[in-house]
């Protein structure tokens, strides 16, 4: 599945699209002006600028472009992803099977 999220601290409105088991984006769509461009990191042969004016028309191309490709376009697999399909792994409810940033700390008292 492909997902996009932003950044509330980069001062332009920027929106990066991934896959949810990888661990990098793939392009990115930013606001220029009145308009929108979308920029590829990988997979696309012509890399862009590509200008567009608004931002449902942008992420529709995109979505359409990166759904059949997701696999050969991921880059490299997310951490949480390798864990929840290793055949080894704890099931869902436990610890070990999270993120490792996200893993409560508990307290030594």
């Amino acid at each position: 599945m492909i997902v996009y999220e932003r950044n509330d601290w980069e001062p332009v409105e920027r929106y990066y699209f991934r896959s949810t088991r990888g661990m990098t984006p793939i392009c990115e769509l930013a606001r220029k002006g009145e308009g929108w461009e979308v920029l590829f990191y990988r997979g696309a042969t012509r890399p862009g600028p590509h200008p567009y004016a608004s931002f449902d028309h942008a992420k529709a191309h995109i979505m359409r472009f990166l759904g059949p490709r997701e696999d050969e376009l991921r880059g490299p697999e997310a951490v949480w992803a390798t864990a929840n399909a290793n055949p080894t792994a704890t099931p869902a409810g436990n610890l070990q099977t999270r993120h490792p940033r996200r893993a409560r700390r508990r307290s030594s008292l």
